[in-house]
């Protein structure tokens, strides 16, 4: 019971950091002039 607890109680932070990431990505997309939509690979 505790784990799973613990678990649900990171999924926020997991959400936040993922949303914190994207903005990031596109901060260093439009400061290297790189299309919105990123490299393609």
């Amino acid at each position: 019971m505790v784990e799973s607890a613990s678990t649900e109680a990171t999924e926020p932070d997991n959400r936040i950091e993922a949303g914190y990431l994207q903005e990031r990505i596109e901060d260093l997309t439009q400061a290297f002039g790189l299309p919105s939509e990123g490299p393609s690979l």
